[in-house]
C-alpha cells in the first residue's frame, strides 16, 4: 500500500509534518491501528487497494485526534 505521495508533491511533506507535530511514534502506531481496523482487506489480510489522498488525511486525522483538512488543502 502506498501511503506517501511522490517527493515533488507536498503530500510527503504533509505526512512528515503530521508525524513530527502529533506524537511521532504514537501517532504513527495509531495510524496503522486505524488502517488495520477499518480499511478494507481481502481474506488473506492484504488491503484491497491503495489509499487515495483523502483517505490518507482521514486516517491521519483520526490517529492524531486533529482535523487535518486544512493541512490537506494546502498540500494539494
Amino acid at each position: 500500500m502506498m501511503i506517501f505521495q511522490y517527493p515533488e508533491h507536498n503530500g510527503l511533506k504533509t505526512g512528515f509534518s503530521i508525524y513530527s507535530k502529533y506524537g511521532e511514534g504514537k501517532v504513527l502506531n495509531n495510524y496503522f491501528l486505524l488502517l488495520a481496523q477499518h480499511f478494507p482487506k481481502r481474506r488473506d489480510g492484504r488491503y484491497t487497494r491503495n489509499l487515495n489522498f483523502g483517505e490518507f488525511i482521514h486516517y491521519w486525522s483520526g490517529a492524531s485526534g486533529v482535523n487535518l483538512q486544512e493541512a490537506a488543502e494546502k498540500a494539494i
